[in-house]
């Protein structure tokens, strides 16, 4: 007798197990399993430009501002120079030493001045201003060259030396006198810069002048009630 042909029992899943089959299922849909990672490195590339785009921005306006000083009420201006007359009287109490006068106000002139030309257009753009109000870099620039061209002086004109290097620097600042006005007509940063170093050479002007015939040394006496 033959022998008794048994049905053969159907295989489940028969596609899923034949490696064929599996790499056929891949080759047919490369993107579902790629999809998801792209999409998260999208989002974290965007998450990531927006934040340093972001911090470029505050990092341009602590600059501009001199650490928040333009934000202040009241003529911003003034505020913002007043950090080099500050150092250049305690630079002259602590050490009667020329050079780090010299040094140190021409560090400031030139990282403020830098600080100005390069993240000032940022704040032209924003408020559509020639010259913003919250931008004082320049105005510590300029101050700097003031006390850079007098240079270090005895400790006890340190005070009234700053006070008059101030108001004559504000004055030069405010008034613009020929041709400092003109300076602001040059583009971006540069026009915001320009007028501000240049007034800050003819009060270091004045200024040395006034220390040379004796006017520093005469109002000192009169604060300190010296005769």
């Amino acid at each position: 007798m033959p022998p008794k042909k048994f049905p053969k029992k159907p295989q489940k899943n028969q596609k899923s197990k034949n490696p064929k089959n599996l790499k056929s299922q891949k080759k047919q849909n490369p993107q579902k399993s790629k999809r998801p990672i792209s999409k998260i490195n999208t989002q974290f590339g965007l998450l990531l430009y927006h934040f340093s785009t972001k911090v470029m921005a505050d990092m341009k306006r602590l600059l501009t501002s001199c650490f928040g000083l333009g934000y202040l009420p009241i003529a911003p201006g003034t505020w913002g120079s007043l950090p080099p007359a500050v150092i250049f009287v305690l630079i002259n109490y602590l050490s009667y030493c020329q050079s780090c006068v010299i040094t140190t106000m021409a560090l400031l002139a030139i990282a403020a001045s830098i600080a100005c030309v390069v993240c000032a257009p940022a704040a032209i753009k924003r408020t559509g201003s020639k010259d913003p109000g919250e931008v004082v870099a320049d105005e510590c620039a300029g101050q700097a060259v003031t006390f850079l061209i007098i240079g270090a002086v005895l400790p006890e004109y340190a005070f009234i030396t700053a006070i008059m290097g101030f108001l004559i620097f504000r004055f030069f600042d405010i008034l613009k006198p020929y041709p400092i006005r003109k300076l602001e007509k040059l583009p971006q940063g540069w026009g915001v810069l320009a007028d501000d170093l240049l007034a800050g050479v003819y009060a270091g002007i004045v200024l040395w002048i006034c220390y040379k015939i004796g006017m520093v040394e005469f109002f000192s006496r009169i604060l300190s009630f010296k005769n």
